[in-house]
């Protein structure tokens, strides 16, 4: 850390800042994976009746 005093003359001016009140949504990714056994996906795919929801 240095002290303040040793940084010298230092200039500076106030700049206003407007902070409104924002609503922010970030978009998200969502990934769902299912894991089968070959002759279940096969099955289905044969017989859709079967599948339950």
């Amino acid at each position: 850390m240095v002290a303040v005093s040793k940084l010298g003359d230092i200039e500076y001016r106030e700049v206003p800042v407007e902070v409104k009140p924002e609503v922010r949504v970030e978009g998200g990714q969502h990934l769902n994976v299912n894991v089968l056994r070959r002759e279940t996906l096969e099955d289905a795919v044969k017989h859709p009746e079967n599948i339950r929801s």
